[in-house]
């Protein structure tokens, strides 16, 4: 596989280079026998690993320095940790063009072949190229709300230069619906239509798109539930209705690889070598591993000098941070940014967990504790699995309070939203959208008066930031639409929330 990956996406950038600096030479040295478009499973497997398995840039930034801070999980010493704004880079516009520039315009345009009108209609793969879109665009428009959605992303593909923004609540319900049809066409296509061994994912296995699929739509659909009750319950009930992720088998995600060639390995070992060795796994992390009895604990973090377990609190003041002492600091193990660890887009633990949500409060279903019970386990028990915990660790965690669903509704919520952030380490995006959407676990509004050490109160007074702001870029060379999107969302600031962040 990872010889695939290598020579199309070599293949896929050479050509498209000489394809654009030849345009006009074109009608001086016009060779009949050259090659003129790039098949387009070509592109699809240099897509598929953009939209999920992304490079030093956009993972330092988008993951480390901005959701893997606010969702609490990874201490950093970059501004954004301490709820800053980087005046001297604009780390929110790199992020901003990564996703756009690099991720989405592929995928938008193997949609843009693939389709009907397109140089090579095919419906299976257009769907295929549609789930990716729907990938990237969740992204983009969960980290800032309004985005440009129906012309996001379109500037090569479609010549869309100041794109328009769509509200998030019409992005959601329409990412559901496409993904409804996408399921459909799996559901009636064959795999011969489909990208084969050109498919990083599945190597077009049509029944794990279905899942693929089926489980993303169940995400959105829940993560709406306090935005759109109705709408969200709706999406849910069909989400149960089909076949969602069964197994970590069925898990979708990126494989990284453990060689010199870059972009071949993950993006999490280029960040750790450079700007990513002064990260430390966060406070609320190792106190959460460590009340528990988690298993994981050692699985992601080495000890400090004296054999202890000790995170770095989030927002800490440079001043408090030059009094605690790295040595007895946790730091992360090698795993966690190890060249060949896979690039995660959705798992089967998730599932479990939107499911136990789903029926512990009667969701698209029937409530039901004991069956919120067993996914919840469920969940845990694969999400361990996903990190080698050993069988008998995790069975004698399943017998512990915290993994059992006996207390309050509101109680048994805060476990299943805790354990589904812990189910996110690496998958930062996913773990900051839990902490907005559920409040689970608590992050605390900062005061600057805590002891021993005090947390800075950044540009938002303290709280959590609810999405990140627009690159100066869109006030300037797309004014008019960042102005409506401006007006119809809220301020253009880190407290404004976004569309589905109620509770």
């Amino acid at each position: 596989m990872k010889n695939i990956i290598f020579n199309l996406k070599n293949v896929a950038i050479i050509v498209c280079i000489l394809l654009v600096s030849c345009t006009k030479l074109q009608d001086i040295n016009n060779n009949p026998n050259s090659l003129t478009s790039v098949p387009d499973q070509y592109l699809f497997t240099n897509a598929a690993k953009w939209s999920v398995s992304e490079a030093r840039q956009l993972t330092s930034r988008a993951q480390l320095m901005f959701t893997g801070a606010w969702s609490h999980l990874y201490y950093t010493p970059y501004v954004e940790d301490r709820y800053d704004m980087n005046y001297d880079t604009d780390d929110e516009g790199i992020a901003w063009t990564d996703l756009f520039s690099v991720s989405l315009a592929q995928s938008n345009n193997i949609v843009k072949i693939t389709g009907t009108d397109g140089s090579a209609p095919n419906e299976v793969r257009n769907a295929m190229a549609t789930v990716l879109t729907v990938i990237t665009y969740t992204k983009i428009s969960d980290l800032w709300g309004t985005i440009p959605y129906t012309e996001g992303g379109k500037g090569i593909s479609y010549n869309i230069l100041n794109p328009k923004y769509d509200t998030q609540e019409f992005i959601y319900h329409d990412m559901i619906d496409k993904l409804g049809k996408c399921i459909t066409v799996f559901e009636t296509g064959t795999a011969a239509d489909g990208y084969g061994a050109a498919d990083p994912f599945f190597g077009g296995d049509l029944t794990k798109w279905i899942k693929y699929a089926n489980s993303f739509r169940l995400r959105l659909a829940m993560r709406m539930r306090y935005a759109d009750a109705s709408g969200a319950a709706t999406a849910i009930t069909a989400s149960l209705a089909k076949p969602l992720m069964e197994s970590n088998a069925d898990n979708a995600m990126i494989k990284n690889f453990n060689v010199t060639q870059v972009y071949l390995y993950s993006g999490w070992y280029e960040v750790f070598q450079n700007e990513g060795k002064s990260s430390r796994p966060s406070k609320l992390l190792i106190d959460q591993l460590k009340n528990t009895s988690d298993p994981r604990l050692p699985v992601f973090a080495i000890t400090g000098k004296h054999g202890e377990y000790n995170g770095v609190p989030n927002g800490i003041t440079a001043a408090a941070r030059a009094l605690l002492p790295d040595t007895i600091l946790c730091s992360w193990q090698p795993l966690m940014y190890a060249k060949d660890m896979p690039s995660f887009s959705l798992c089967y633990p998730e599932v479990c967990f939107l499911k136990a949500e789903a029926a512990l409060y009667g969701v698209g279903r029937t409530a039901s504790t004991t069956d919120a019970n067993t996914y919840y386990q469920a969940g845990i028990s694969a999400a361990m699995g996903i990190w080698g915990v050993a069988a008998t660790d995790i069975t004698t965690f399943l017998a512990t309070a915290e993994a059992s669903l006996s207390g309050t509704t509101e109680d048994n919520f805060r476990k299943i939203c805790t354990q589904a952030w812990l189910s996110f380490v690496t998958n930062n995006y996913e773990a900051y959208n839990t902490v907005r959407r559920t409040g689970y676990p608590v992050v605390p509004v900062r005061t600057g008066l805590e002891t021993p050490y005090a947390l800075s109160l950044g540009v938002t007074n303290g709280q959590l930031p609810r999405r990140m702001t627009y690159p100066s870029t869109e006030n300037t060379l797309n004014k008019t639409n960042y102005d409506a999107a401006v007006a119809a969302q809220g301020a253009d600031l880190r407290t404004t929330k976004i569309w589905w962040d109620k509770k």
